[in-house]
């Protein structure tokens, strides 16, 4: 006899399409629904609750929509959730980051729903929203990289168990062949174009220098060469265009520039399908990361600082080459080196595909979370696998 679905409330911050949303909105669509019934709930209306809405056909409540404000916050947001938990009693809640589980944390405890959480960023005792997330009532939180899970350990006052869960990303069953001739029609560039797509990560400004600096040397020593801005669309910076055309410019590339389109709802950017290479290169490291996961899912050849969480995803010489942060010349000698072996490229576009299906599948990752759901429920114990 098949056990009945689970019904699992999401709680979002808001309808920001920030990586951690996207992903989670990535999973509730992959959710075996059979055995996991999703409803989402966002403190903020946006984007992401129009994808989960209208795109995936989930059942979805905007609690801003309905009082005519940004993001429902404090008391407010408390007994709001709690008025939806008390309309489809989830048998378990959700929550997406901190600031969600600050709130609905205690409000599942006061509906008597067990909660968990998904730490995406960096927990520390200096934030306010992790202080107060670590301090909620939950069952699990789950990691989203190894950085996080060894500082949500640390930031873990009720010695919360911790399993590490890292972002589920879609590989397309279209041919690479097909989306690259599509894309490179909508940017606008040739197919003999040797394309090179930045990836811009939280602080884009500061990361500038050395991405359009390395893009210069290849753009001055391979006149076919291209440079691509990829935004991060949950982070979108205003004004990042009229602040990067001086310094190409000065670079000698203004005309080798263009801005990708960004992605809508949870979907990645249809920019990456166009590119050859994608370079990333945060000089810090991150608790995770989605976007160069997205980029090895649409098969294209990475080009990374050696930095958290990309570790943890790239394995170097396989699907991806990792080089020293802050750079730019080494950026440069790595892409020249690709640029003019289209065989390797095309070794490491397979390499970086398999790579996502085999560690990263959104469908695999999804099984385990339902797993863990039900044991938490008292069902069959089924810890995730920690990828390799």
């Amino acid at each position: 006899m098949n056990s009945p679905s689970l019904r699992v409330l999401f709680v979002f911050a808001d309808g920001t399409p920030t990586e951690a949303q996207r992903a989670a909105v990535t999973v509730i669509g992959a959710l075996p629904h059979a055995d996991v019934e999703p409803v989402a709930c966002f403190l903020g209306d946006g984007p992401l609750a129009a994808a989960c809405r209208d795109d995936l056909g989930v059942e979805t409540f905007a609690l801003a929509a309905s009082v005519r404000s940004g993001r429902v916050t404090g008391r407010r947001a408390r007994r709001a959730i709690e008025r939806v938990m008390r309309t489809p009693h989830p048998d378990l809640v959700h929550s997406i980051g901190a600031v969600a589980h600050t709130v609905a944390g205690r409000a599942a405890k006061s509906v008597r729903a067990p909660a968990v959480w998904t730490q995406w960023d960096t927990a520390t005792f200096r934030s306010g929203p992790q202080l107060w997330a670590a301090l909620a009532p939950a069952r699990t939180v789950f990691a989203a990289s190894r950085i996080a899970e060894a500082c949500q350990q640390r930031v873990n006052p009720r010695r919360t168990r911790v399993i590490l869960l890292p972002p589920g990303v879609a590989a397309s069953a279209e041919p690479r062949e097909v989306r690259w001739a599509r894309a490179r029609k909508v940017l606008g560039l040739e197919p003999d174009h040797l394309v090179v797509g930045w990836i811009a990560g939280p602080d884009p400004v500061a990361e500038a220098k050395v991405a359009l600096r390395a893009a210069a040397s290849v753009c001055h020593a391979r006149p076919s060469a291209r440079l691509v801005v990829v935004e991060d669309p949950g982070t979108p910076t205003p004004g990042l265009e009229r602040a990067l055309r001086p310094l190409a410019a000065q670079l000698g590339i203004e005309r080798r520039l263009t801005f990708g389109a960004n992605a809508t709802g949870a979907r990645p950017s249809p920019t990456l399908d166009g590119l050859d290479l994608a370079i990333y290169v945060p000089r810090r490291p991150r608790a995770a990361a989605l976007a160069p996961l997205e980029a090895l899912a649409a098969g294209v050849p990475l080009v990374a600082a050696d930095v958290e969480p990309i570790r943890e995803y790239v394995t170097p010489g396989l699907d991806g080459v990792l080089v020293l942060p802050g750079d730019h010349e080494v950026f440069a000698v790595a892409l020249l080196a690709l640029g003019d072996a289209p065989e390797i490229r095309q070794q490491l576009s397979a390499a970086a595909e398999a790579t996502v299906r085999e560690r990263f599948a959104v469908a695999e990752l999804t099984q385990r979370l339902a797993a863990t759901y039900r044991e938490l429920l008292g069902g069959p114990v089924a810890e995730p696998a920690v990828p390799s």
